[in-house]
């Protein structure tokens, strides 16, 4: 019997990673997100009632994440949403993920080899699917991004182009299959990583969102200075003259700016950005009345007035919806963000406690550095940004174990 349900619970996990790393699934019946709660509940009911020998980080991870879907839903209970709203839907996702993590530790490293190889396939097909679509219409992830189908792009027939969560995604995916590439000796294998690599790099850079770009070199430079310490000189030096020469680099992206034809919106993406970097204000999309920036200010200012429990209850409260950090502190408060706060310590200190080698307890560190920096300036709690960290990182080690050994 429990090896049925072992069986069980192996099939549903594969189901959950395959479904959540490739959104084009979603055409297939019975896989919409809809159907993945039904799966994820029945996993989750599954294994806690199965399972035992749980870490004391993990159980202090599963009980803070249960207190925060609890308080968040009695807040939008208040509030008058439902328990399918997405604020609480996408922290459902990340408690799927969470619980499958906890599982896999407890299983043969070919389970967790064939995870591995699902995320991969999948980030394979949405990369070069994405990359197709954008090459025909630059402005495809933005749209994507917008979830309005009505609007969608033509080329994206399978409405499944990667937005800003699988571009902010990508990010963390590069660095880890970076820190694995070179320890692997199976030539077949180690293409596969580099190919995975670098259709991502590509994605990021044809969606043209400036900030996961920015989010790109400096996870970049936090690889090069863990790995090396001269180059890590290096890097800081170069970072430092840049800081100085501000003005030129400004000038140089606005001159790349008009350079760009071939998309209106990436141009001017350019341009705002290489803006800003030379005369230190926001400009465009990210300054204005109605720019990051302000919207930022917009969640802010939701936190200043209601700072303990945060203003979702009270119907007058606005949330700029373009920074994690401050959206969840203008949503739940400090009580809340300390709940989801104290739930991302206990998964980093479990993955840090969970991994062997040196360079995956660095990768670890690199990825929740770039983490915090992009939650302060973009949403991230979204399944394609939450599934290389929950599961990624620990799973690219028993990757790296299976082909070496």
């Amino acid at each position: 019997m429990a090896k049925t349900r072992l069986s069980f619970l192996t099939f549903l996990a594969y189901l959950i990673v395959a479904r959540l790393s490739c959104p084009a699934l979603s055409n297939i019946p019975f896989m919409n997100m809809g159907f993945v709660f039904i799966y994820g509940l029945a996993f989750a009911i599954l294994f806690l009632f199965t399972t035992s020998g749980i870490s004391t980080s993990d159980t202090y991870m599963i009980i803070c994440l249960t207190l925060y879907i609890v308080y968040v839903l009695l807040q939008i209970f208040i509030s008058g949403g439902s328990v399918f709203d997405t604020q609480i839907y996408k922290i459902y996702v990340i408690a799927f993920m969470s619980l499958i993590y906890i599982w896999s530790k407890q299983q043969t490293l070919t389970t967790r080899k064939n995870l591995m190889l699902i995320i991969l396939g999948t980030s394979i097909f949405n990369y070069i699917y994405s990359i197709i679509v954008l090459f025909f219409d630059p402005n495809a992830s933005r749209i994507a991004a917008a979830t309005s189908v009505l609007e969608a792009s033509p080329y994206d027939i399978l409405h499944a182009v990667g937005s800003f969560d699988a571009v902010n995604g990508a990010i963390f995916v590069i660095i880890i299959l970076l820190y694995i590439r070179n320890k692997l000796s199976t030539p077949k294998v180690k293409f596969v990583i580099t190919l995975v690599i670098a259709l991502a790099a590509v994605f990021i850079i044809m969606a043209s969102y400036v900030t996961a770009i920015i989010l790109l070199i400096l996870a970049l430079c936090l690889y090069i200075g863990r790995k090396n310490k001269a180059l890590s000189y290096i890097s800081t030096l170069l970072i430092i003259t840049l800081i100085i020469f501000h003005e030129q680099l400004g000038d140089f992206l606005m001159k790349i700016s008009f350079n760009i034809s071939y998309s209106e919106t990436v141009g001017s993406k350019f341009y705002e950005f290489g803006y800003m970097i030379r005369n230190l204000e926001a400009t465009g999309t990210y300054g204005g009345t109605d720019g990051r920036m302000a919207k930022m200010l917009t969640s802010i200012n939701a936190f200043t007035n209601y700072p303990i429990l945060g203003g979702l209850t009270h119907p007058d409260v606005k949330i700029g919806g373009h920074s994690e950090v401050f959206d969840i502190l203008g949503n739940f408060g400090i009580v809340g963000f300390s709940l989801i706060a104290f739930y991302l310590r206990a998964l980093y200190i479990s993955l840090r406690r969970s991994v062997v080698l040196k360079d995956s307890k660095k990768c670890t560190q690199v990825i929740f550095i770039v983490f915090v920096i992009g939650a302060v300036l973009n949403p991230t709690f979204y399944t394609l940004q939450m599934l290389p960290i929950i599961l990624m990182i620990y799973l690219s080690e028993s990757f790296l174990e299976y082909y070496t050994t």
